[in-house]
């Protein structure tokens, strides 16, 4: 499955060195929630996670709900991949 969005909110998770973009549309209060423990796939559209905010992705890969109900991507699967546009939203 392919989903498309804006790229609103990023995190780290310092313990498990995990990554975390939510995307999809900037007037939703839940997207979809991209999982990264490397930023590898990112760099291959010159851009690293920190930047990541404020892009439009598309990511192609198997869409799963975690425990909390959230809908998740594993971008880490050697099957997912990951489009980053490279000019920013407007606002």
């Amino acid at each position: 499955m392919s989903v498309f969005g804006y790229v609103y909110k990023i995190s780290y998770d310092k313990p498990t060195h995990t990554m975390f973009a939510e995307f999809g549309s900037k007037s939703l209060t839940k997207g979809v929630i991209l999982r990264l423990t490397s930023d590898e796939k990112l760099q291959a559209n010159n851009i690293n996670f920190q930047d990541l905010k404020g892009h439009f992705i598309t990511v192609t890969g198997k869409i799963i709900k975690n425990s909390k109900g959230e809908i998740c991507i594993d971008g880490d699967n050697r099957k997912t991949s990951i489009i980053v546009q490279q000019s920013y939203a407007i606002n």
